[in-house]
């Protein structure tokens, strides 16, 4: 029983450390706000803000077409949720948006996130594709 209420405490405290903070879009890292310039032109900021995780501090954005931007501390993308709608493709990387080119030509990107594994790419038929991150094809994740 001690260790279930040590364990249920952990959480809380780890609960606890976790905290979101509303921010304005001139609040974002540089490279966030010239990445949104460049490839979100038609939409604005509805929203953001700042995830405060202990020592990992990352931006969360919401723009005006529903779309749903995640920016690590330094400002650079780590995922791109259109919610079934075709994303930008020009920030992707040219290995990737060849593969997808050739092996699935009428398909459009609607979600990629990228981490330490590699980048996975979801596309509008809802095929979910793994790339390294070289951007080789490397699964299909079903």
């Amino acid at each position: 029983m001690k260790n279930l209420i040590l364990a249920v405490a952990a959480l809380f405290a780890v609960e606890a450390g976790a905290q979101d903070r509303a921010i304005t879009a001139s609040d974002l890292p540089k490279d966030a706000q010239t990445f949104l310039k460049q490839h979100f032109k038609t939409a604005t900021v509805e929203g953001a803000e700042i995830d405060l995780d202990g020592t990992k501090k990352t931006f969360e954005v919401r723009m005006s077409d529903g779309t749903e931007i995640e920016f690590d501390s330094n400002g650079i993308w780590k995922e791109v949720d259109a919610k079934n709608k075709a994303i930008p493709s020009e920030f992707i990387s040219s290995e990737i948006r060849n593969y997808l080119t050739a092996n699935y030509p009428n398909q459009r990107v609607t979600k990629i996130s990228k981490g330490r594994r590699g980048v996975e790419v979801e596309l509008m038929n809802g095929t979910e594709l793994d790339f390294d991150n070289d951007g080789k094809f490397v699964r299909l994740d079903r």
